[in-house]
């Protein structure tokens, strides 16, 4: 199974290493929420840059403010 097509959809040629948005997730969670140690975990994780970390963690808080 090739994720990036059929999990993801496009993802602009960025490998691709969580096939499961909610590992990410659940990584978020477990590391309480906490913004600056999330983007810190992504980069050292798949190499994010800044604006890709700041992004999703971004993203994350606010689903979390919004759903649990």
């Amino acid at each position: 199974m090739d994720w990036d097509k059929d999990s993801l959809g496009d993802t602009g040629g960025v490998p691709v290493l969580f096939p499961q948005a909610y590992v990410v997730l659940g990584q978020f969670l477990v590391l309480r929420k906490d913004e600056e140690l999330f983007r810190e975990w992504l980069k050292e994780t798949c190499g994010a840059n800044a604006k890709q970390s700041r992004d999703c963690s971004g993203c994350l808080r606010e689903w979390c403010d919004a759903f649990l």
